[in-house]
């Protein structure tokens, strides 16, 4: 298994290009079901920024989550 760098997973994943992606656009793009989101959020393991009642995953924040957790089988 090969785990991925920043580059890979922009060229492998439709990442949306704004700054602060909406849980709803995580979910539209199909990277990540919103209800995932908010648990990862609460436990701490996603980095979120909250305004009003949306959340808002940092572009950043969410290529490191994806970087610590997906791998390449093959």
């Amino acid at each position: 298994m090969e785990k991925l760098n920043q580059s890979s997973i922009e060229e492998m994943v439709d990442i949306p290009k704004m700054q602060f992606i909406p849980l709803t656009e995580l979910e539209n793009a199909g990277l990540i079901l919103r209800t995932t989101a908010r648990k990862l959020i609460k436990e701490g393991k996603l980095q979120a920024v909250k305004v009003g009642r949306k959340y808002f995953i940092p572009r950043k924040a969410l290529i490191a989550w994806l970087e610590s957790n997906l791998t390449v089988k093959g």
